[in-house]
């Protein structure tokens, strides 16, 4: 074993040069095993990264130092990293704090504007990408050099050139996968996070899906001209493989939806029944019917960003009474000012979202509660599970009133989309109409 002897401060100490050694070759290891599914692409003067935020230090390092080994120094262009953000969750981003300076971050227009407003990332630092655009950068110093509108025919790039083109992942909002191309590196697609249905339905029976905004052309995956453009023709896939467990059967978006508003729907149907065996009672024994209310608060639990899509099919499944003769068309769902916030940030159903008061001690009027949410009369959807596995309205066959007799029974619905503990007891309380005030049928809740 070799020993290097070191002074400090008139000390001598020995260190072990092997253990030195190996504590760096491990650091290497690490960083080698971390870039694996994250560097698209590594040459004498540019690096590809993709969700790759820790580590940047010594990975910039030893890209220089590799370059240092094989090019006299005076002759050296600034060695540069591309870094790209395929979403706004924790695991992707990680690294990334208001002081980042290592370089530009390309990502989709809405994980762009969450970047600024959560991290604090100085607009000169993010780079805002849109669909069906092709960027193309230089593979010498890794400038970006024009946008152009995608085209499967037109695209062309020399050797001293690539080009990366988003494509919607469907994963939460302002989620994309980066389809890279170059004569030098090939056709890469990095999915990042990404969701993709294999059953392609009848056209005819395609349901009103909740999509994105408009700048961002959410587009069918399976009909993605992008993605039909490499069919056969990627020469490198970084593969999200989450729910790639042979061992499990993950049920899909669609069917996972239709649990969610069939649970609603069967907590409606369940006390409606009941309520009509009293009335019928009540009418037998003489006594005048009274009007009856079910009130049912639906909590979501959800992520920063995330678990919005199942508020929206609820929003569109269980639609408020009138809604053709008023501005009002959906139940709002309430969030927490955060969570609006961040969804104004990413543009996405703002208008179908209400926020919350920030402190309970902000609610008027004496302490009541009734100002903070108001819950809506709504109709009930038909309830069809036989139906093929569709989004949204789809999930049922028809969104005609229940054909039950329920004159004297009105239903009513309040969405919550907000972590459980911003919910305080008595919010929930008069969103279930449960005070003694107004004569409402306190119902369980159940958690869907």
């Amino acid at each position: 074993m070799t020993i290097e002897a070191k002074k400090c401060g008139g000390v001598q100490i020995f260190q072990s040069v092997a253990n030195t050694t190996r504590r760096s070759t491990t650091k290497q290891n690490v960083v080698a095993e971390y870039m694996r599914s994250r560097e698209v692409y590594r040459g004498e003067t540019v690096a590809i990264l993709v969700d790759a935020f820790r580590h940047t230090h010594a990975y910039m390092k030893s890209c220089r130092e590799d370059r240092n080994d094989s090019c006299v120094a005076s002759d050296l262009i600034p060695f540069r990293v591309l870094f790209f953000l395929s979403h706004f969750h924790s695991d992707h981003y990680n690294g990334i704090t208001g002081g980042w300076n290592h370089g530009t971050i390309y990502a989709s227009r809405g994980t762009a504007n969450i970047l600024c407003w959560r991290l604090g990332i100085p607009e000169s630092r993010v780079k805002r990408m849109d669909f069906c655009v092709a960027y193309t950068f230089s593979l010498k110093n890794g400038a970006l050099l024009y946008e152009t509108t995608w085209e499967e025919e037109e695209w062309r790039c020399s050797d001293e050139f690539f080009s990366v083109t988003l494509i919607p992942a469907g994963h939460c909002p302002g989620s994309v996968m980066f389809l890279f191309r170059s004569p030098v590196f090939g056709t890469v697609l990095h999915t990042g996070d990404f969701r993709f249905t294999r059953e392609q339905p009848n056209s005819s029976l395609l349901p009103h899906v909740p999509r994105m905004p408009h700048f961002q052309k959410e587009i069918d995956m399976m009909a993605n001209p992008v993605l039909k453009s490499i069919a056969g023709k990627v020469d490198v896939l970084f593969l999200d493989n989450t729910f790639c467990d042979e061992r499990f059967n993950f049920p899909s978006r669609a069917d996972s939806l239709r649990e969610v508003n069939q649970a609603i729907l069967s907590v409606f149907r369940d006390h409606t029944s009941s309520l009509q065996g009293v009335t019928q009672e009540m009418t037998a024994r003489g006594h005048e019917a009274k009007e009856h209310a079910i009130s049912v608060a639906v909590l979501i639990g959800t992520y920063f960003i995330g678990k919005e899509r199942i508020a929206v099919s609820i929003q569109e499944n269980f639609l408020p009474l009138g809604a053709e003769d008023s501005t009002c068309n959906v139940v709002p769902t309430y969030v927490s000012p955060e969570k609006y916030e961040s969804l104004r940030q990413l543009e996405y159903y703002r208008e179908h979202f209400m926020a919350l008061p920030r402190r309970e001690g902000e609610v008027k009027g004496g302490g009541s509660t009734l100002e903070v949410v108001t819950k809506h009369a709504v109709r009930l959807p038909q309830d069809t599970l036989s139906c093929s596995s569709m989004v949204a309205r789809d999930l049922f066959s028809s969104l005609d009133p229940v054909e039950v007799s329920t004159k004297e029974i009105a239903h009513y619905l309040t969405i919550f989309l907000v972590p459980l503990s911003s919910v305080t007891y008595p919010v929930i309380a008069a969103a279930c109409g449960g005070g003694p005030s107004d004569g409402g049928v306190a119902v369980p809740r159940k958690r869907v």
